[in-house]
């Protein structure tokens, strides 16, 4: 994060070289946000329509790294001066990987559900200029507390999890970063609440299709019998994402209000950010 937030200027990205974007049919869709923010219920939603068919947790952009350059800085360092080889090679083996374990769904279209994919925007922006970004957002008092509260295997990124100040930490850092992505970059985002999904399912998947230059379809209605078909789901909401909507986990932290100031004064900046009132 401090290697991005050092490359990630106007000053810099004004300094990249300018590449022949994918078309929209080559370009993947990125699902991105905060773990814990819903996004496993937006992968069956997604995976429930026609067209759409949801890689779930595939560290593919490793891949499209290692194909720029051997080191995480190497590969910042190369979005500068990056050319139309470089991006296709980048391009290629990303799409390798992404797409290894998928099956086949004719006439779909691949979505890349990782929710710390956030951290990669400036990546994904260089490779796919006109990719559209699915961001999840949640309250991020809840997403810190469930965070906190789940039982990860410990990597890099989920050893940030293992106490309350550390998640907030963590939050405020990676969404301080998202917001800066977005000062510097001309992404196309479209950003979704789980609280709205919640209250308007049709309304805000419909909003959502619609970015997607999709039609409605009743399946996505049907997300929780697509969740419950598949063999295995690699995220702690499978049990969850089963049983349909259901609204008790909304502001599930104000019942530990007292335990979480050291959250509240980290995440307090983006409640606004993200239309949530003031704490």
């Amino acid at each position: 994060m401090e290697a991005l937030s050092a490359r990630i200027t106007p000053e810099r990205v004004a300094r990249w070289s300018a590449l022949t974007p994918p078309s929209a049919e080559d370009s993947p869709v990125f699902l991105v946000g905060f773990p814990r923010s819903g996004t496993t219920l937006l992968h069956h939603v997604l995976e429930s329509h026609p067209r759409l068919r949801v890689a779930e947790e595939v560290e593919a952009l490793l891949s499209a790294e290692a194909a720029l350059a051997g080191d995480y800085t190497g590969w910042l360092d190369r979005l500068e001066h990056l050319d139309e080889a470089g991006a296709k090679s980048a391009r290629q083996a990303y799409l390798q990987r992404l797409t290894a374990d998928l099956p086949d769904k004719p006439g779909a279209r691949t979505v890349d559900k990782l929710p710390l994919n956030i951290l990669r925007l400036p990546e994904i922006h260089r490779l796919y200029p006109n990719a559209k970004i699915i961001l999840a957002l949640r309250h991020p008092c809840d997403v810190c507390l469930s965070a906190y509260m789940q039982n990860f295997d410990l990597n890099d990124a989920m050893a940030n999890f293992v106490t309350l100040e550390e998640t907030g930490r963590f939050y405020a850092e990676v969404m301080g970063l998202y917001r800066r992505y977005r000062q510097v970059l001309p992404l196309d985002v479209h950003a979704l609440r789980y609280e709205d999904l919640i209250d308007d399912f049709d309304g805000v998947v419909g909003s959502l299709l619609d970015f997607l230059d999709l039609d409605w379809d009743e399946k996505v209605r049907d997300f929780a019998e697509t969740a419950r078909q598949r063999q295995r789901i690699d995220t702690p909401s499978y049990s969850q994402v089963t049983e349909g909507l259901y609204d008790r986990a909304r502001y599930r932290w104000e019942r530990y209000r007292n335990h979480l100031n050291p959250v509240i004064e980290q995440v307090r900046p983006f409640l606004t950010d993200f239309g949530y009132p003031e704490v």
